[in-house]
Protein backbone atom coordinates (compact mmCIF):
# COMPACT_ATOMS: atom_id res chain seq x y z
CA UNK A 1 0.00 0.00 0.00
CA UNK A 2 1.62 2.97 -0.68
CA UNK A 3 1.34 6.28 1.31
CA UNK A 4 -1.25 8.12 -1.26
CA UNK A 5 -3.51 5.19 -0.33
CA UNK A 6 -3.16 4.63 3.25
CA UNK A 7 -5.71 7.01 5.16
CA UNK A 8 -5.00 9.87 7.46
CA UNK A 9 -7.66 10.15 10.15
CA UNK A 10 -8.41 13.59 11.69
CA UNK A 11 -9.58 12.96 15.68
CA UNK A 12 -11.01 16.36 17.45
CA UNK A 13 -12.63 16.03 20.63
CA UNK A 14 -12.85 19.27 22.67
CA UNK A 15 -11.05 20.31 25.21
CA UNK A 16 -13.68 20.46 28.21
CA UNK A 17 -14.43 16.61 27.19
CA UNK A 18 -13.23 14.57 29.82
CA UNK A 19 -14.57 11.09 29.16
CA UNK A 20 -12.09 8.84 28.42
CA UNK A 21 -13.90 5.98 28.56
CA UNK A 22 -16.38 7.24 25.41
CA UNK A 23 -13.46 8.53 23.45
CA UNK A 24 -11.99 4.96 23.79
CA UNK A 25 -15.12 3.20 23.16
CA UNK A 26 -16.20 5.17 19.90
CA UNK A 27 -12.85 4.82 18.44
CA UNK A 28 -12.15 1.53 19.53
CA UNK A 29 -15.30 0.69 17.44
CA UNK A 30 -14.67 3.12 13.95
CA UNK A 31 -10.82 2.30 13.30
CA UNK A 32 -11.10 -1.51 12.57
CA UNK A 33 -12.15 -0.98 9.63
CA UNK A 34 -8.62 0.42 8.55
CA UNK A 35 -5.14 -1.87 8.29
CA UNK A 36 -3.18 1.10 8.38
CA UNK A 37 -3.85 5.11 9.01
CA UNK A 38 -2.14 8.22 9.30
CA UNK A 39 -3.27 10.35 12.77
CA UNK A 40 -3.58 14.24 12.38
CA UNK A 41 -4.84 16.63 15.25
CA UNK A 42 -5.68 20.19 16.21
CA UNK A 43 -4.70 19.75 19.63
CA UNK A 44 -4.94 16.60 22.00
CA UNK A 45 -5.26 18.42 25.38
CA UNK A 46 -6.43 15.44 27.68
CA UNK A 47 -3.60 12.92 25.92
CA UNK A 48 -6.50 10.69 24.65
CA UNK A 49 -5.23 10.65 21.00
CA UNK A 50 -1.87 9.47 22.03
CA UNK A 51 -2.95 7.36 25.29
CA UNK A 52 -4.94 5.59 22.63
CA UNK A 53 -3.35 5.19 19.35
CA UNK A 54 0.60 5.09 20.94
CA UNK A 55 0.62 1.54 20.76
CA UNK A 56 -1.43 0.99 17.93
CA UNK A 57 0.65 -1.26 15.39
CA UNK A 58 -1.32 0.20 12.44
CA UNK A 59 -0.51 3.87 12.44
CA UNK A 60 2.20 4.92 10.81
CA UNK A 61 5.06 6.89 11.86
CA UNK A 62 4.01 7.60 15.24
CA UNK A 63 1.08 9.83 15.91
CA UNK A 64 1.21 12.76 13.21
CA UNK A 65 1.43 16.20 14.55
CA UNK A 66 -1.11 18.69 14.34
CA UNK A 67 -3.36 20.76 11.71
CA UNK A 68 -5.59 23.44 11.65
CA UNK A 69 -9.12 23.15 10.08
CA UNK A 70 -8.21 25.13 7.24
CA UNK A 71 -5.50 23.08 5.91
CA UNK A 72 -7.77 19.61 5.66
CA UNK A 73 -5.94 18.65 2.21
CA UNK A 74 -4.24 15.59 3.13
CA UNK A 75 -7.17 14.00 5.40
CA UNK A 76 -9.69 11.39 4.42
CA UNK A 77 -11.38 10.95 7.26
CA UNK A 78 -12.74 12.29 10.35
CA UNK A 79 -13.94 11.30 13.93
CA UNK A 80 -14.95 14.51 15.74
CA UNK A 81 -16.33 14.95 19.09
CA UNK A 82 -18.99 17.83 18.69
CA UNK A 83 -20.60 19.43 21.94
CA UNK A 84 -22.32 21.87 19.62
CA UNK A 85 -19.75 24.53 19.90
CA UNK A 86 -15.97 23.95 19.50
CA UNK A 87 -16.06 22.18 16.15
CA UNK A 88 -18.84 23.85 13.92
CA UNK A 89 -16.06 25.38 11.28
CA UNK A 90 -13.98 22.12 11.09
CA UNK A 91 -17.37 19.92 10.75
CA UNK A 92 -18.47 22.60 7.81
CA UNK A 93 -15.05 22.32 6.52
CA UNK A 94 -15.38 18.38 6.41
CA UNK A 95 -18.49 18.32 4.29
CA UNK A 96 -16.70 20.81 1.93
CA UNK A 97 -14.02 19.10 1.29
CA UNK A 98 -16.16 15.70 0.95
CA UNK A 99 -13.96 14.14 3.73
CA UNK A 100 -16.42 11.01 5.01
CA UNK A 101 -16.79 11.85 8.72
CA UNK A 102 -17.90 10.46 11.85
CA UNK A 103 -19.98 13.40 13.88
CA UNK A 104 -20.72 11.68 17.80
CA UNK A 105 -22.64 14.28 20.20
CA UNK A 106 -21.16 14.75 22.94
CA UNK A 107 -22.47 16.68 25.68
CA UNK A 108 -20.93 19.02 27.75
CA UNK A 109 -22.76 20.20 31.12
CA UNK A 110 -22.40 23.94 32.12
CA UNK A 111 -22.21 24.39 36.05
CA UNK A 112 -23.23 27.51 37.49
CA UNK A 113 -22.15 28.61 41.00
CA UNK A 114 -25.86 30.42 41.58
CA UNK A 115 -23.98 32.23 44.40
CA UNK A 116 -21.25 33.55 42.71
CA UNK A 117 -22.49 32.95 39.26
CA UNK A 118 -19.35 31.76 38.16
CA UNK A 119 -19.43 29.39 34.93
CA UNK A 120 -18.11 26.05 34.98
CA UNK A 121 -17.84 23.55 31.82
CA UNK A 122 -18.06 19.85 33.25
CA UNK A 123 -18.81 16.63 31.49
CA UNK A 124 -20.96 13.84 33.23
CA UNK A 125 -22.13 11.13 31.67
CA UNK A 126 -23.43 7.92 32.71
CA UNK A 127 -21.68 4.81 31.87
CA UNK A 128 -23.22 2.64 29.25
CA UNK A 129 -25.64 5.61 28.30
CA UNK A 130 -23.15 7.58 25.98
Amino acid sequence: MSAEEIPTILIAYPQAFSCYGKFERKISSILPNFNQFYVAYMTDDNNFISKHLSSDQRVNDALTSSIDEEHLDNVTHAIIFNDGETFNCLIENTKKSGIKSRIIDTKITKVVNVNKGEIHDIYWERVGLG
